[in-house]
């Protein structure tokens, strides 16, 4: 065989050099996880059970007697029965399910209302079918009465166009 040129030989040092790194990456990649941090949050949550749970533990007891508030639920007035028939009127509202918190609503009529309009409508129809379910809880999903998509949805927590 001949011997090697030093060009040769440099490239091959960098191949092998570039086949070591490329060794090395898929080691690392292939290396097992460690429970460091999950291990850690383990032994608090026992430990912290440990305390709670631990028999020697004292239970205070208030000698206070406790009283339950019912929170007062509205009922449907006069003025609300008012404004949905107007609503049902004007064609808007085609049809309102409070018990499942649905109402579906003419699209056309639904697309020409501003975003204001849309929330204030949705928000009174929320109160409407907490009222009228009497759970106290204000929701509602507005619905496509062609399609059945929903196109808003109004709670306590906020209101939403889809």
């Amino acid at each position: 065989m001949s011997e090697l040129t030093p060009e040769e030989k440099r490239r091959i040092y960098e191949e092998e050099k570039e086949r070591m790194k490329a060794q090395e990456k898929i080691k690392k990649k292939t290396k097992p996880a460690t429970w460091g941090c999950l291990t850690i949050i383990i032994v608090i949550a026992i430990v912290w059970l440990a305390g709670v749970f631990s028999p020697s533990r004292k239970q205070v007891t208030s000698t206070r007697p406790t009283v339950q508030v019912k929170k007062a639920i509205p009922q449907i007035t006069q003025k609300d029965e008012d404004l949905l028939r107007k609503l049902i009127e004007s064609g808007l509202v085609e049809k309102i399910n409070p018990r499942l918190n649905e109402v579906f609503v003419n699209p056309l009529i639904w697309a020409s209302l501003k975003y204001d309009a849309k929330k204030d409508f949705a928000g009174f129809l929320a109160v409407y079918c907490g009222k009228k379910k009497g759970s106290g809880i204000n929701r509602v999903d507005i619905k496509d009465s062609y399609s059945g998509k929903k196109l808003a949805k109004c709670s306590d927590l906020g209101f939403k166009v889809y």
